[in-house]
């Protein structure tokens, strides 16, 4: 269990670094729109 969630954290940061990668530049309510599709919300 404790090796899922330190999986889950390494990816998790991965995508937070994506997403302020790919919305760099744009508005704040894209960045989230973003982030959230990335994130399959």
């Amino acid at each position: 269990m404790k090796d899922d969630t330190i999986l889950k954290e390494k990816v998790n940061e991965q995508l937070v670094k994506l997403s302020d990668k790919l919305s760099e530049g744009l508005k704040k309510t894209e960045k989230k729109f973003i982030h959230q599709m990335l994130f399959g919300i």
